[in-house]
């Protein structure tokens, strides 16, 4: 419980510490290269836990291991912090860009899109989840007899070290693709930062316009 305190706490911290700081950060700096660089910064920590795991798999509980996996952990969430600001942000720009174009603000459809997309990857990790654990045998009556024996005073890294690897595994190596993979599209993103300057200045003249007329009638 402790550790899991400890690096959970780790992941919090750094995904607040960036949200509260990459808003000022998009201000100043092309939010798409942002994007494309919170996205491999997120990936590297999350790659580098599995391996950290390997490096010493039966003293992670001494303090120099969970200094680094805390140092990790804290980068892996300041990384997903980053993305959760920079993803709504965006999706706001693409909504003023379709307005400027197509005349409507689609809002609800592309933040549902969102909202789709998320729950599909917690499927996605729901299934790889259950299918890594089922290599190793964690499933069924031996998650009982594991649970059993950790009450009754078994080491868990010493005498389940295949579950243990398993869960680092998981929380490491999945993720690491999953944002190495995102990047592809991004690489695709068209609308630069000054462009989209320039779409909010045409949509507030033509609000402005509308309002213009509107009050005339």
């Amino acid at each position: 419980m402790l550790y899991m305190i400890i690096f959970g706490g780790a992941i919090f911290g750094g995904q607040f510490i960036a949200m509260a700081l990459v808003p000022k950060l998009a201000e100043k700096h092309d939010k798409t290269r942002m994007l494309i660089g919170s996205t491999i910064m997120g990936a590297i920590p999350f790659a580098l836990i599995y391996p950290v795991y390997l490096l010493a798999p039966r003293d992670l509980d001494q303090p120099l291991w969970v200094a680094i996996l805390f140092v990790v952990f804290a980068l892996a969430g300041g990384g997903i912090g980053a993305l959760s600001v920079l993803q709504s942000v965006m999706i706001a720009d693409a909504v003023d860009y379709e307005e400027y174009h197509k005349g409507y603000r689609p809002d609800g459809v592309f933040f549902s899109g969102q909202s789709f997309i998320t729950k599909l990857s917690a499927g996605i990790s729901s299934i790889i989840q259950g299918v890594g654990y089922s290599i190793v045998g964690f499933s069924g009556d031996n998650v009982s007899a594991c649970n059993e024996a950790l009450r009754a005073g078994a080491s868990f890294k010493d005498q389940f070290p295949q579950y243990a690897g398993m869960m680092f595994f998981l929380c490491s190596i999945p993720p690491a693709i999953g944002l190495f993979l995102s990047i592809i599209p991004l690489r695709h993103y068209g609308m630069t930062d000054e462009e989209h300057r320039t779409i909010l200045e045409a949509l507030v003249q033509r609000r402005n316009a509308q309002t213009e007329e509107t009050a005339d009638n």
